[in-house]
């Protein structure tokens, strides 16, 4: 079937791996296998230039995520959530040019996707519009690439209940056009980058479960965020949580914070102070009074020199 376009198999009880008849399909524009029994790896799928839309959710899909992803240019929803994927997350996901650049597709037939927590049906021109990737429920490892952030046209990310380590990218605050990230249930560390508060579509951000620190940010639309969307993360603080920060939960500058604090602490006390003055005066005193009496010659230099300004004074 070298024409065939819409390839919708969801919802059904079909075992096996993955058809590899389809390397002669390469008009392919959708692919829905999803809630399947389906099993194997998907590596022996060639690159499909027209597929819009890849939707493999709910099967027992193993193996690493197949790096033709990176070739099919197209893409607008990509959902490969609920299955046993494992390695990292491709970074040449920024080849996507429909994920980079402002495209609008040709209209498909509806397709649900999940999204800020719920699963919506799109059709007609809002599916024209809508971008999303879904790898979430895997067991995918490594970082996050922070060539995501390249990403500037996509709408909705979920890597949520994977094994992801390191930082979250800073430059996610270039997703100018994010309305849904879903990090939570991974090993992360690290602080929140304050600049996603800068992501004004944002309307779920969610990085429960994780092992994250420092001060949640609260500006912009971080003010209407719950609690439960940072639960599960003991080091972080903020009025969010209703957790104080200490001098090590403020981020880089943490360190010198304490430090700060304890310096202030010293000399808050009223025995440094008071010692402190006692002996500022003295040195200051005697330092100036004791060579007065130790030298003559001294005394009348001083002397004649307070005498001079005195004069010079006057006549101004």
């Amino acid at each position: 079937m070298p024409k065939l376009a819409w390839l919708l198999l969801q919802h059904n009880h079909f075992v096996g791996k993955f058809p590899p008849c389809l390397t002669n399909s390469l008009s392919l524009r959708l692919i829905d296998v999803r809630d399947n029994h389906l099993s194997g790896t998907i590596s022996n799928l060639p690159a499909l230039m027209q597929l819009g839309a890849f939707l493999v959710r709910r099967n027992q899909f193993s193996g690493q995520l197949p790096r033709q992803l990176c070739e099919m240019q197209r893409i607008q929803l990509l959902d490969f959530s609920n299955n046993g994927f494992t390695g990292n997350i491709p970074c040449c996901l920024r080849n996507n040019t429909v994920w980079k650049n402002k495209f609008q597709a040709n209209s498909w037939v509806p397709i649900d996707f999940t999204t800020k927590g719920q699963s919506l049906s799109y059709q007609g021109i809002p599916l024209t519009l809508m971008t999303g990737i879904d790898f979430s429920e895997n067991t995918l490892v490594g970082t996050i690439p922070h060539e995501i952030s390249e990403l500037s046209e996509l709408h909705s990310l979920n890597l949520s209940n994977n094994h992801l380590t390191g930082h979250i990218p800073t430059s996610f605050e270039a997703l100018e056009n994010l309305e849904s990230l879903d990090l939570s249930h991974n090993n992360l560390t690290g602080p929140i980058p304050p600049g996603i508060t800068q992501i004004t579509t944002i309307e779920k951000f969610s990085v429960a479960f994780n092992n994250l620190s420092g001060l949640i940010p609260f500006t912009a639309q971080f003010l209407t965020f719950s609690e439960t969307y940072f639960l599960g993360n003991p080091e972080l603080c903020g009025e969010v949580v209703e957790r104080e920060c200490t001098g090590n939960d403020d981020g880089d500058g943490g360190k010198e914070n304490s430090i700060g604090k304890e310096e202030e602490s010293l000399i808050d006390r009223p025995l440094f102070f008071y010692a402190f003055v006692f002996i500022s005066y003295a040195v200051g005193f005697w330092g100036f009074i004791a060579p007065l009496y130790m030298s003559v010659t001294w005394r009348r230099k001083y002397f004649a020199a307070i005498d001079g300004w005195i004069q010079y004074l006057f006549c101004k």
